[in-house]
């Protein structure tokens, strides 16, 4: 069993910001919600005893900040159903390789690296013998079509009985800067480590792949085996291991 030496958090505070803002504002928006309807009483009260509409106008500027609230705290909702996806995807491809690496393995979950202006965030790095595995996870279903080097995949899928089709970025582009933000840090601190790789893993077995691409874009189940499969260029030592470790993740404990 691989070791994990960090665990997702980016994601779980997300969701707990939004959770939290959408509490506060529906205590706002009701308190909105009161205001405006004793507004609107009295500016109707108002109207047709002395024809001023004044207080209606503020009647109106309430319910409008009430409307406002109420579209955010759905927004926020459809938002936390987004990322507990993605964050469900991530988890399952942590607890997968875990499960199926031998214990020369390390894994990082949720990174986030920079040298110099490049930054990078990064859902998992695995540490292993054959060398450093940059991963990407993608939640993603229907039937995904693209190559290598375009900067948009086709995404078709079912909505409501209707078929959509859907730009998005490629992770095989992202996942190359995320490589290179690895391999400056570790060539700035003199470390020698030739083999890091990029996978693109697809978190949904219900997902249709269609890509054209030297780097491998696998289902999670398969990600392990890719991972124990890979020939380096040489085996590298648990000194060098932890020396990768120190030098990417200062901040982390290394197993001893």
């Amino acid at each position: 069993m691989a070791y994990v030496i960090k665990q997702e958090q980016n994601l779980a505070n997300w969701i707990r910001s939004l959770t939290r803002e959408s509490e506060l504002l529906r205590v706002v928006m009701i308190i909105e919600a009161a205001v405006a309807i004793l507004l609107i009483i009295t500016g109707i009260v108002f109207f047709f005893w002395k024809g001023n509409t004044n207080i209606l106008i503020l009647a109106c500027v309430a319910v409008f900040f009430t409307v406002g609230h109420w579209y955010k705290i759905y927004e926020n909702s459809r938002n936390v159903k987004f990322v507990k996806r993605g964050r469900a995807g991530e988890i399952k491809v942590s607890d997968n390789l875990e499960k199926k690496l031998d214990d020369n393995c390390f894994i990082i979950n949720d990174v986030n690296l920079k040298f110099g202006k490049q930054k990078s965030q990064i859902d998992h790095i695995v540490i292993a013998p054959n060398g450093i595995f940059i991963i990407e996870t993608k939640n993603w279903t229907g039937h995904l079509e693209g190559n290598e080097t375009d900067d948009r995949w086709n995404q078709t899928k079912e909505v409501k009985g209707k078929s959509i089709q859907v730009k998005l970025k490629n992770p095989i582009v992202q996942n190359a800067r995320h490589v290179e933000t690895a391999r400056m840090i570790l060539d700035n601190s003199k470390v020698d480590w030739e083999d890091i790789f990029s996978v693109v893993v697809i978190s949904s077995r219900n997902t249709a792949l269609d890509i054209d691409s030297t780097t491998p874009v696998v289902y999670t189940d398969e990600l392990a085996e890719l991972i124990k499969w890979t020939k380096p260029t040489r085996e590298y030592s648990e000194k060098e291991i932890s020396k990768v470790i120190e030098t990417l993740f200062p901040n982390c404990l290394i197993p001893k």
